[in-house]
């Protein structure tokens, strides 16, 4: 009789993978909307049988190690007219100037000249730049493969990447495919061993990987594939990446921003991050980060909202504008941050943004709007999955090491969706914040969408509005019968800015009331002693 209840219970664990495995497949192809579906159902079968998350004991990020000054004087060089060529030519020039002080600063767009205004230093334009005292790394502008690698060989040598050269010290263009491949190997080995960088595309911080002699692989990328773990050129290809970063430090940090477009190629890439245990810190649209990286941290001067605000029969909800792990948003989120609105917002920040761009932080940590609140981006301390994440107890304590240092004080978690969000996972998290946010999609229904850790609230999402911006329509769709009800919704800030949110807002009866999230969070509590 009990092996008759064995079999059974193992042919219903087995049906229940199958069945989630195929869900979840769903869920990727269109997550905002499979997600709404399967949602709930996904999440329940992973709290059956729950990942475990990593007790591995390690050393965890500990920032820049590059000095750090606020700088009296400063050079300006205008590289908008520029080719490409003579473009990464000057980026890598101002990696090398900048490594011992803040110096150099390159003008190529007019988000450049924006962030140059908040830089209280002497300013000396300068019409060229003198390459003549440095040795040249020689590559083939057609190929990606020897740029990436000039870029790395540049900063390991204190060279600078050229297209043409009379005596270069490497000259890429003469070496076989497999003579690149195994230059990759050993230079790789001289490299920074807590940064990493993959780019595909356009390449904004180059001279962030040259100042801090970062290795610049091209070796994960695949075309219009999706470019981590599976879809490498070539099995020696994928064998190098794997070797590449078999040598990095537990809890590093891979800058840059490495999948191509698409859901899938992000899950896949973040999957492979957290397994090999770097997080990932993406940085599009962030030049001059050799020099920012080396301004003197700020002070935190933004403000937390005070709740002082008294429990009714409403229906509560709190607004959190997503992407902000991003260290700046390529869409200029300064536009956005200053418009004037009334409804109180949540910005998603990078805790990380004070320890790599002091001026971007001291922006928008003076400027925060009052009743605006800062929150941390997913997942902490850099996008990564926390239930596969090798080296879990690490990146918690970076996170709430980076937290602290920016006064930052709820966290807006990611993770993998199937047999992921598993209470002792959240319970980590919890206990370096003073409340949580989980996911875009829908993964609970509301009656299950509020749970408590350490005496804080996890809240679950009641929907996440991109593109269409109909947050009003949305909200009402998700709110439940009971009273009061709590509905945290997130939005994607390229399409939803604060004067649109307002407009949206205003459409809603007396029955709502949109709060701070130290609002929100204090509100919940409330209920829960009722």
């Amino acid at each position: 009789m009990k092996s008759k209840k064995l079999i059974i219970i193992v042919i219903s664990v087995i049906f229940l993978i199958i069945l989630s495995n195929f869900i979840f497949s769903q869920v990727l192809k269109n997550p905002l909307v499979s997600g709404e579906k399967f949602g709930p159902l996904v999440l329940g079968v992973s709290r059956l049988i729950p990942r475990e998350i990593s007790t591995i004991e390690s050393t965890s990020f500990q920032g820049l190690t590059t000095p750090r000054s606020s700088p009296d004087q400063m050079l300006v060089y205008d590289i908008s007219e520029l080719s490409h060529e003579d473009e990464l030519k000057a980026r890598g020039f101002q990696g090398l100037r900048n490594r011992e002080k803040p110096i150099l600063y390159l003008i190529g767009s007019e988000k450049d000249e924006f962030w140059l205004e908040q830089i209280s230093a002497e300013k000396t334009v300068v019409s060229d730049l003198d390459y003549s005292n440095y040795p040249t790394i020689k590559y083939d502008v057609d190929s990606v493969k020897q740029k990436y690698l000039a870029i790395t060989l540049s900063g390991v040598y204190d060279a600078i990447p050229v297209t043409s050269a009379e005596d270069p010290i490497y000259d890429l263009t003469i070496l076989s495919e497999e003579e690149i491949n195994m230059l990759v190997l050993e230079v790789s080995k001289e490299t920074n061993k807590n940064m990493i960088s993959f780019r595909d595309g356009k390449i904004d911080h180059i001279d962030f990987i040259v100042k801090n002699k970062m290795i610049m692989s091209s070796l994960a990328l695949s075309g219009e594939d999706s470019p981590m773990p599976v879809y490498h050129k070539s099995t020696t290809e994928a064998e190098i990446s794997d070797e590449i970063m078999s040598q990095m430090n537990p809890d590093c940090a891979m800058v840059g921003y490495n999948i191509n477009p698409g859901i899938i190629g992000e899950v896949e890439t973040i999957g492979y991050l957290s397994e090999k245990g770097c997080f990932s810190l993406p940085i599009p649209g962030v030049p001059n980060l050799s020099f920012l990286s080396a301004l003197e941290r700020a002070k935190p001067t933004h403000s937390t909202p005070i709740s002082n605000i008294t429990l009714e029969d409403k229906v509560y909800v709190v607004i959190i504008l997503s992407d902000g792990d991003n260290l700046d948003l390529p869409y200029s989120k300064y536009k956005s941050f200053s418009q004037q609105h009334e409804t109180p917002l949540a910005w998603s920040v990078s805790p990380f943004l004070n320890e790599f761009a002091p001026n971007m932080f001291e922006y928008y940590s003076s400027n925060l709007p009052q009743g605006d609140t800062l929150v941390v981006a997913p997942s902490g301390g850099g996008f990564i999955y926390p239930s596969t994440y090798k080296y879990f107890p690490a990146f918690v304590e970076h996170t709430d090491k980076f937290m602290k240092e920016s006064d930052l004080k709820y966290i807006w978690l990611l993770d993998i969706a199937f047999r992921g969000y598993s209470p002792e996972m959240l319970d980590e998290f919890s206990q370096i914040s003073n409340g949580l946010f989980m996911e875009y999609t829908i993964l609970q229904p509301y009656s299950k969408s509020i749970e408590f850790y350490n005496d804080n609230p996890a809240v679950w999402s009641a929907a996440f509005v991109e593109k269409d911006g109909n947050i009003a329509e949305r909200i009402v769709e998700r709110t439940p019968k009971e009273r009061p009800a709590f509905l945290f919704i997130g939005t994607e800030m390229r399409y939803n800015f604060p004067k649109h949110i307002d407009s949206e807002i205003a459409q809603l009866s007396d029955d709502y009331e949109v709060v701070s999230v130290p609002e929100f969070i204090d509100l919940i509590k409330q209920s829960r002693i009722l």
